[in-house]
């Protein structure tokens, strides 16, 4: 037998404060999360911004010597405090 939603809603209650906090991450993330398809068509859109940049002389490229990446998440991948540093561009390499 199927629920509906409020006795979906009334058995989640039930679920202790940890799996309960689970869940709702769990939700939450499903409503963030684009599609395959969209994801896709985000990125192509990204790739072709960055590549007429480059084209029209806004970006410039650096070769991989070059580049050094670092990324600092404090806080966990979800916290409040993450941090985030890509980029950092070295002359010595």
């Amino acid at each position: 037998m199927a629920m509906n939603d409020e006795q979906l809603e009334a058995e989640i209650m039930k679920l202790d404060l940890d799996a309960r906090a689970r869940l709702a991450e769990k939700l939450i993330l499903s409503l963030d999360a684009p599609s395959d398809e969209e994801n896709l068509r985000l990125w192509v859109a990204e790739a072709e911004r960055r590549l007429r940049d480059l084209r029209e002389g806004r970006a410039r490229r650096y070769p991989p010597r070059r580049c050094k990446t670092v990324v600092l998440v404090v806080g966990g991948c979800f916290g409040p405090a993450a941090q985030v540093r890509v980029g950092d561009l070295s002359a010595g390499g």
